[in-house]
């Protein structure tokens, strides 16, 4: 059986949960890797959740799905920061929090491995490639 990697970014950006903590600026941003960033300046307070969701369907039907590996691109302004990443589904985060250090210089922070699909059961092509899959980070 031969074992494909599939790279899927997530379509739609969001800030989530208004109130419980500091806004993300221009969420939109985070769709694409061009150092233009979303950006949130939480502080001690924490920050809301910078959600994605709708993968853009790129997982075949029929695969099966062996793991869950984020690549977070980022740099935190003038030290180094703590994030909580988690993956989200119809509403409700899903499987385990990760812990993610975003650094003070830029660069990608890989978060799971290629052997680990975050405490999630049952992943299917059909639920990953669902409007309502995604990622969400909180700094």
């Amino acid at each position: 059986m031969a074992v494909t990697s599939v790279t899927a970014t997530p379509i739609t950006w969001a800030n989530v949960f208004p109130g419980a903590g500091l806004a993300w600026s221009n969420p939109g941003n985070a769709a694409v890797s061009d150092n233009v960033y979303a950006s949130c300046y939480a502080g001690v307070q924490g920050s809301q959740y910078l959600r994605g969701l709708n993968l853009g369907g790129n997982i075949p039907a029929g695969a099966t799905i062996l793991c869950m590996e984020v690549l977070i691109e980022g740099v935190c302004v003038a030290l180094t920061t703590n994030a909580e990443a988690f993956f989200w589904e119809s509403g409700g985060a899903i499987g385990s929090t990760r812990a993610v250090t975003i650094n003070d210089t830029e660069g990608v922070t890989t978060t799971g491995t290629p052997t680990e699909l975050w405490g999630i059961t049952g992943l299917t092509p059909a639920r990953v490639n669902g409007s309502t899959f995604g990622f969400s980070l909180r700094v």
